[in-house]
């Protein structure tokens, strides 16, 4: 009987320090692999005129998979939310990952996120997802 309380223990003081992360999830689908680097450019400039700042990355540290065009992520300007967009052929496929205790800057930043690109392609469908993932490093 000891022997199934160790698991059972373990498990519940893992959860019990577990938070959730407010993540956001979509993207932008277009009708060519130009329009969807438009896009990006397009979120990349408004994002540079919100204050946001490009994730510098040190050269060749990423391995880029099979297909995708470009990788491109930005900080928020307090540094508490990431942008991550991946463009690949005719999709931007875009994640808003909080810092610790940031999930209502997580909120504000998919909504300007999704607000910026209705507004620079308004016959493009946007979609931005809230997705609370378990976190267990907050």
């Amino acid at each position: 009987m000891k022997k199934n309380r160790l698991p059972l223990l373990a498990i519940s003081l893992l959860l019990a320090g577990c938070r959730t992360a407010l993540v956001f999830t979509g993207g932008v689908s277009t009708s060519s692999e130009q329009q969807a680097l438009s896009v990006i450019n397009e979120l990349d400039t408004g994002l540079k005129k919100e204050g946001f700042t490009p994730d510098a990355l040190p050269p060749g540290s990423t391995v880029i998979p099979k297909g995708v065009i470009r990788i491109s992520s930005w900080w928020s300007p307090q540094r508490d939310v990431l942008v991550e967009a991946i463009t690949k052929k005719e999709e931007v496929s875009l994640r808003i990952v909080p810092q610790p205790g940031a999930n209502e800057s997580s909120k504000a930043v998919a909504a300007q996120v999704q607000s910026l690109l209705q507004q620079r392609f308004p016959t493009l469908k946007v979609r931005i997802m809230e997705k609370p993932e378990a976190d267990f490093l907050r």
